[in-house]
């Protein structure tokens, strides 16, 4: 049975990936001068993905392990 952090972490993941496009669109219509900035802005953001990917994959495989 799930727990309740993972499920917080499931609905963390669902809500980053719906609001992946809207960032991508964001960076596209950006400036050039404001290109390194949405750069940075870009890779923070990934890696705040990738981590949450990271957590959620941790907190399922000690739920199977259990």
């Amino acid at each position: 049975m799930l727990n309740l952090k993972t499920l917080m972490l499931h609905q963390q993941l669902l809500l980053l990936l719906t609001t992946t496009p809207i960032w991508v669109l964001f960076c596209f219509r950006v400036s050039y001068f404001r290109f390194r900035r949405t750069v940075s802005a870009t890779l923070s953001f990934s890696l705040y993905a990738l981590s949450l990917m990271h957590r959620l994959i941790l907190e399922f495989t000690e739920v199977v392990r259990d």
